[in-house]
């Protein structure tokens, strides 16, 4: 549903066949708060560093070992597992003594202190990353410093990358599904309907579900794919009745299905807008970079110097039931991409709670900082290393296909279906 291409800004440079993610240490990620830890509380804030795996199996480890249960973890981001990277939890009634004494395989505690409050989504500064780019050709070097001088002027296509939307590309269908009340489809989407991206017992597990024999998929499908084989234990619990095995899963991942087709509705909105990423319409709201807050653009051709020297940007929405559209040629573009999505605001508010999203706005761009590309090698050969730092919310890989115009790499190896994660 969410398939590249979407279309670029440095549209004019052409493809540069390079990889990246060869292995987990080309893709290093620091997590920065957006404030410092009280030093005291009933939380623990633990900042920890973790190779080869996703946020939510770090912190599935972790509890494996605290028995706190999955109410007593809060986190700023998700993080991908194909990197190194460094992020914080806020444990609640953990004792530090015990966290530093933690043995879970690919992770490692790097510090921790008291904290008054569990951390929620989005309370970040931003992601530092330091990437490394193999197999660059020495005569495209100069293409791609030419595309990262564009990305500091005119900004980074905030794009929802491509790992937003399940390594299936089935998480976004899987929103649709559910806020149209499809539930006999959600669930096969998500434990059945075998393709030529399954193998192993992923697929074993995905043929046993559409032969009805739920209770030898949930033992089938291996280790990660824990929600899958729940789900199937649930179709066996319920004789088959979809609606029931589909809400008893956790509340967090109806809502990531449903925020990943908004994902997919931004992104086809500000792809109509490409590659006037910093170029106001009429109607738009505009976000302000340096305070928080928007505001309604009443006069275009007043409002426009401050978005080319990126003081604002324009927003897109991510549709919702309460949040309102655009107005004029902006508000056109957006009603465009719902009436060909035959989606409709209300769509978003008539489901059961879990299922429910009011909506928001999320701009056009994102200011890149520090981007700087240097040429260096390793005991793997020569590379190119690209560092910056993003703000809470966009995706390098976002920066790295305008880089690039590829994924980058091959194809991942199959986890989770529909699993949440982001770098």
């Amino acid at each position: 549903m969410n398939a590249d291409p979407l279309p670029y800004l440095t549209n004019d440079i052409e493809p540069i066949a390079a990889s990246f993610r060869s292995r987990p240490e080309d893709f290093r990620v620091d997590e920065l708060l957006a404030f410092e830890p009280d030093g005291e509380g009933e939380h623990l804030m633990v900042r920890f560093e973790k190779t080869g795996l996703s946020t939510r199996a770090a912190l599935r480890g972790i509890d494996k070992r605290l028995k706190l249960g999955r109410g007593a973890y809060g986190t700023a981001g998700q993080k991908d597992a194909r990197a190194i990277t460094t992020q914080h939890v806020t444990i609640e009634g953990a004792r530090a003594d015990e966290v530093a004494r933690l043995d879970v395989p690919g992770l490692r505690v790097l510090g921790t202190v008291p904290h008054g409050r569990k951390l929620r989504t989005g309370q970040l500064a931003g992601n530092r990353f330091e990437i490394r780019l193999r197999g660059v050709p020495p005569f495209r070097v100069d293409d791609l410093h030419t595309a990262a001088e564009r990305l500091r002027q005119r900004g980074v296509p905030n794009y929802f990358g491509q790992q937003r939307f399940g390594n299936r590309g089935d998480t976004a269908l899987l929103g649709r599904q559910l806020l149209k009340g499809e539930f006999a489809e959600a669930v096969r989407t998500i434990a059945g309907r075998p393709s030529d991206r399954d193998h192993g017992r992923v697929k074993e597990a995905r043929i046993l579900f559409e032969a009805r024999s739920w209770r030898d998929a949930a033992r089938t499908w291996p280790h990660g794919y824990e929600d899958a084989a729940r789900l199937c234990m649930s179709m066996a619990r319920f004789s088959g009745r979809t609606q029931q095995a589909l809400f008893s899963m956790e509340r967090e991942d109806l809502r990531f299905y449903v925020s990943a087709y908004q994902a997919h509705l931004f992104n086809a909105v500000l792809a109509e807008r490409m590659p006037a990423i910093d170029r106001l319409l009429a109607g738009d709201w505009a976000v302000r970079h340096e305070e928080p807050g928007m505001f309604p653009v009443e006069d275009v051709e007043r409002e426009q110097p401050r978005a080319t020297a990126f003081e604002i940007s324009p927003t897109a929405p991510l549709f919702g039931a309460k949040v309102g559209l655009s107005a004029a040629e902006a508000g056109a573009v957006e009603t465009r991409v719902l009436a060909a999505a035959d989606i409709a605001p209300e769509d978003f508010g008539n489901q059961r709670g879990s299922l429910k999203s009011s909506g928001s706005r999320r701009a056009l761009r994102v200011r890149v900082a520090d981007l700087a590309l240097e040429e260096g090698s390793d005991g793997e050969g020569a590379f190119t290393a690209a560092r910056f730092m993003l703000p809470s919310g966009s995706y390098a890989t976002s920066l790295l296909r305008e880089l690039l115009k590829n994924e980058g790499s091959p194809p991942p190896p199959p986890v989770a279906p529909s699993a949440p994660s982001t770098p």
